[in-house]
Order: C-alpha cells, then sequence, then structure tokens
C-alpha cells in the first residue's frame, strides 16, 4: 500500500474523494494500486526546510498521464500532464505538515486511485539559515589575484543563478545554469574587501535570497618583471629560443609576440604566466626583439622586452619547408631544427593541396636532422576519430582536441555533412595530441565526475541521470547538452511526449521541451573550435575536403560566438606549450 502519513481528517477525505472518483471516472481504476509505492517527497524525507521539494513519481502500468496538487481540491482542479518520473514542486508556505497528492490515467482516460505522500515544512535552525551557499577559494581569506574560483551550493529547489561582483550588477547579468564551481574575475573597484554576489531562482523563475562572500584582496603594489632570452647569451644560430621570465609575483597574465603592433596584440588573448617559455623568432637574420605584455591583478598592462642576435648557420635549410629524401617519406623541417613525419598523406593533404612545395634533399642531408613528433591534422579541416575510440574530437591550434558532445552538437556546428568531415587515425597517434578535458572533478571540493562530461554528481542526481554514463537515456543527447543547453529531461528520451526523441526534434528544428522552432542557438551553447571560420550565412557545407573548414551554422549564430581564427593562424604547424600556442 502507498505510505500515507496524514492526519485523521485528510484520510477522511481521501477516502469519501477516493469513492466519488471509482464511481465517477469511466471504465475501472488501475489494477496496480496496490502496488508499494507510488509518490515519494524528497526521497522520503521526514522533514524538509524549503518549500520547493522534488517529487520522485512511478508509472502504474498503461498511465500515460499524470496529475499532481497539494491538496484533493487543488489536484481535481490541475491540469493533466505527461507523465515523468521527477518533478519539482512547490509545497504551500506554512510550518506544518504537507502533503501531496497524485494521480494517473492511462490513454483511455480511465483514472487511476490517488496516491499521497507527507513531508513536515519546519523552520530552519540558526545553522541552517548561516549555510554558506558561496565560498571564493574555497576557505582562503585572501587572495593577490582577481582570477578566483567560487564554490557554490544551490539551495534545494533551485535550478538556475546569476552571479557579480555588486548587487546593482546582479540586476543587470542574465540567468545561468547551476554549477558548483566556476572561473570568476573580481572587480577593479577600489576598497581591500571584495564581495562577489549569488541568487538563485527555481524551475517557476520565482527568485530566491541574495547570498555573498568576501575575500581579502591584497594584490603585489609594483611589479617588477623581468626576461631573458636564452639566459642572457647575445647570439643564436636557431630561431627555436627559450624565454625565462623572472619576478613574476602579482602577474595574472602575459602575451608573447615578435612585434608590438597594435593589431597583432589585439590578436592574441593574455594566457597564464610561465617560467619558461619556448619561442620562435621571426625571420631573417640579425637582431631580434621579443616582447612579453603582462597584465597584473590590479588590471594594469606592462611590457618587458629583450633582443639576441640571430645568426643563422651556414648552409643550413629554412624552417617551416618540406623536405624528402629518395628513401623517405615527406617531412616537416621545424623551427625547431627537427623533422617532423606526416604519419599518413591524409594529414599531408589537411595543409597542402599539392607537392609543388616539397624540397628533395640527399637521405644524408635529411639524416642530420633529429626526428621530432609527428604532424597533427590542421585545424579547420577535418574532425578525427582514433581507432577503437566512438568520440569524435574537433582539431585546434597546438595539437589540442577537443570532444564533440554528441551527433546534435556536430550537426549544429558543423552542418549536414559533419560525418563526411571525419578523419579516422590510428590509436598510437593520439599520444600527440593534447586533450582538453570536460570533466569537472575536483577532489579537494568534493566534486565528483565519474563520467566526465561535465556534469558533477550532485547535478546528475537531482535529475535522476547517471554519473556512470555521459547520455543516461540513450538519445544521442548528451546529459551536459539536455541540462545546460536545451533544458530538456536526461532520463527521457522525449522530454514533451510528442512522439519524437529530443535530438531528432533539434535536428528537426524544433524545441525539445514544446512546440516552439529554433532559429537561434542558445547563447554560449556551443564553443565553436578555434581554427575554424565561422560563415554567418545560413547554407550546406560543400561535399569533399576543403582548406579550411568554412562552418556554415543552421541557425542564427549568438552574440557570444566570435570568428575564433582567421587562415594566418594556421599558417604552419603549431604545438602548445602551457598556454602559449608557437609554431612547430
Amino acid at each position: 500500500m502507498a505510505k500515507f502519513q496524514v492526519s485523521r481528517r485528510a484520510f477522511l477525505w481521501s477516502t469519501t474523494i477516493l469513492f466519488l472518483l471509482l464511481i465517477l471516472s469511466p471504465g475501472k481504476a488501475f489494477s496496480e494500486y496496490l502496488r508499494s509505492k507510488y509518490l515519494s517527497i524528497d526521497g522520503g524525507a521526514t522533514y524538509t526546510t524549503s518549500k520547493h521539494v522534488v517529487l520522485s513519481i512511478s508509472r502504474p502500468t498503461g498511465a500515460v498521464q499524470m496529475r499532481i496538487g497539494n491538496d484533493l481540491d487543488d489536484l481535481l482542479h490541475a491540469t493533466w500532464r505527461s507523465y515523468t518520473s521527477r518533478v519539482n514542486w512547490t509545497l504551500p508556505f506554512s510550518y506544518e505538515e504537507k502533503t501531496v497528492y497524485v494521480q494517473f490515467r492511462d490513454k483511455e482516460n480511465v483514472n487511476s486511485l490517488i496516491y499521497s505522500d507527507s513531508i513536515i515544512l519546519r523552520e530552519e535552525t540558526e545553522a541552517e539559515k548561516n549555510k554558506t551557499y558561496i565560498r571564493i577559494n574555497g576557505s582562503q581569506a585572501s587572495t593577490k589575484y582577481r582570477q578566483v574560483t567560487l564554490y557554490i551550493t544551490k539551495p534545494k529547489g533551485m535550478k538556475d543563478m546569476r552571479i557579480a561582483n555588486s548587487l546593482n550588477g546582479l540586476e543587470r547579468v542574465g540567468w545561468r545554469p547551476y554549477k558548483s564551481s566556476l572561473k570568476w574575475n573580481l572587480g577593479f573597484d577600489e576598497g581591500i574587501e571584495k564581495t562577489v554576489y549569488v541568487q538563485f531562482r527555481d524551475e517557476l523563475l520565482q527568485e530566491g535570497k541574495v547570498y555573498s562572500d568576501i575575500i581579502k584582496f591584497e594584490p603585489v603594489s609594483l611589479v617588477d618583471m623581468k626576461m631573458n632570452i636564452n639566459s642572457g647569451t647575445g647570439d643564436t644560430s636557431s630561431r627555436s629560443v627559450l624565454l625565462q621570465l623572472s619576478n613574476t609575483d602579482g602577474v595574472e597574465g602575459i602575451k608573447v609576440s615578435n612585434s608590438n603592433s597594435k593589431s597583432v596584440l589585439d590578436a592574441i588573448d593574455f594566457v597564464p604566466v610561465q617560467k619558461e617559455i619556448p619561442w620562435i623568432l621571426s625571420d631573417g637574420k640579425g637582431r631580434k626583439t621579443v616582447y612579453v605584455y603582462y597584465l597584473d591583478s590590479q588590471g594594469r598592462e606592462g611590457n618587458v622586452v629583450d633582443t639576441i642576435n640571430y645568426i643563422p648557420k651556414e648552409g643550413g635549410l629554412k624552417g617551416g619547408t618540406l623536405l624528402k629524401s629518395p628513401g623517405s617519406g615527406i617531412y616537416y623541417l621545424g623551427f625547431d631544427d627537427k623533422i617532423h613525419p606526416f604519419s599518413q598523406m591524409s594529414i599531408y593533404h589537411s595543409w597542402y593541396a599539392d607537392f609543388s612545395s616539397v624540397n628533395f634533399v640527399s637521405d644524408i642531408k635529411l639524416s642530420q636532422y633529429p626526428v621530432g613528433d609527428p604532424v597533427c591534422v590542421r585545424p579547420g579541416t577535418f574532425l578525427i576519430q582514433f581507432s577503437g575510440d566512438t568520440n569524435v574530437y574537433a582539431v585546434e591550434p597546438g595539437c589540442v582536441l577537443r570532444q564533440i558532445r554528441s551527433a546534435v552538437e556536430a550537426r549544429l556546428v558543423y552542418g549536414d555533412l559533419w560525418n563526411e568531415r571525419i578523419l579516422r587515425l590510428p590509436n598510437e597517434l593520439k599520444a600527440f595530441y593534447v586533450m582538453e578535458s570536460q570533466s569537472i572533478q575536483n577532489n579537494d571540493e568534493n566534486i565528483v565526475d565519474r563520467d566526465h562530461d561535465g556534469v558533477e554528481l550532485s547535478v546528475e542526481q537531482e535529475y535522476g541521470s547517471l554519473d556512470s554514463n555521459a547520455d543516461s537515456d540513450g538519445d544521442t543527447l548528451s546529459d551536459y547538452e539536455e541540462i545546460f543547453v536545451w533544458l530538456s529531461n536526461p532520463i527521457s528520451k522525449d522530454t514533451d511526449f510528442d512522439g519524437v526523441d529530443d535530438a531528432k526534434e533539434i535536428l528537426q528544428g524544433r524545441s525539445p521541451v514544446g512546440s516552439q522552432s529554433i532559429t537561434t542557438l542558445p547563447d554560449e551553447a556551443f564553443e565553436f573550435p578555434k581554427g575554424a571560420l565561422v560563415d554567418k550565412v545560413n547554407s550546406s557545407v560543400a561535399k569533399g575536403a576543403q582548406k579550411y573548414f568554412i562552418i556554415h551554422p543552421a541557425y542564427t549564430l549568438p552574440q557570444s560566438v566570435k570568428k575564433t581564427a582567421s587562415s594566418k593562424d594556421s599558417s604552419f604547424p603549431t604545438r602548445r606549450v602551457g598556454g602559449t600556442i608557437i609554431p612547430l
């Protein structure tokens, strides 16, 4: 029998209503009413301090719809909805025992009996009122840098959040799906103490309280960063050098360039500080200058420079050229004075249309160069897949791979013919690429993400999805996309019960949670790959490989999407050292 924790009066009312429903309902009620339980509030908890609860609902055989109410009269006037196993529900506010009722009906509109569960809504204790919902840098009391990590715990029943460095700013920022941790930059406003504010809202868009945390901001008052090229040696016979940075305390980011042109510098992003940076000097012999621009923790920019005299070796071959001897394949001569093989001709053709640029040398000449890592696939040409791995990856500069979450993402970002772009490579080549992880696992903060899909265990538990499977309902749409992008149900293939699976519905241009059409991709829904040229004209991608992977999105792009690269960014094979991308 379903568990009842109700008063005698409520029981008598429910018995009377049940009797009337059995008489008035067409046909007969479901025979499954003797099953142990159909409704559970907050997993069977005895009490709650929040009016926002989660209903776990089992479905009698044949039931296709259900209705829910906070009392019997509310139930009888409630709208029938498609069955779903989990519902975020709001209790009426008063501190007392609360009962929630549910009833089902089948496709012939035959009603079931009414089932219920009860829970006590009580006031928060002082300890519960003082619970910390946002922590800046965990338990740290102070920071020297503006960039911090926020650790966030959402109140029960809340779904979205918004964050700002001021209360006024909170009203101006947009709502975002809840995440338990994220990188954040403190404000530039004056003052030693910096405050970050967070607010939550529930599924019904009802806004909750504003919470905050404070951290002391104690930046380095004066940055005195210094740089040497090759430990200060005056000359070099190689364009490949080593930049050594010292006194970097207080520096939040750097950008390195062979030019001090504003247009060149504006195109470079600040990256985290590295003490040693492999670097490639500009072409041509003579005195070379390298510029390192920095951003300090107070938002001030500065730069350091150093010079070195480049004297090329006599008879040496120029870096960036293609070499082949009678007994070899084609190699790329890197600026690191190593030859880098093209492990497959398909990789070669991702860079070069023909063989007109190949320089033929003797076997002896070629053997004078050490062999380096293989050349990676050119960013913006192919998606790749390794043998024995079902995942598909986008290639970014520096041999960086970013996993495509689903066929839906691939289709929306890369066009209808995305699968014709897949280049299949031997698994042993995977070792020469850098994998961008989607996981948010953080053992120090007890953030668990066992399936490494970017959705932590606590969120998976809230939605009923699996932390052992990135696609819990098997509809080819990842749990991450369902929860954070499309707001669909990650444990139901067909969230709106219209007979079309969520993934198929999106690909047909319709929302998986209603009847509306999709005309614009959700803001920040998908990250366009670095090295890809984005074309805002809505048209199909032409068949066959292209020199550049021009993306023609099927929908209007959100404001957050930029042209992420231009052809000059992929002129030479590159490698990533720390956060810096340099020519190979």
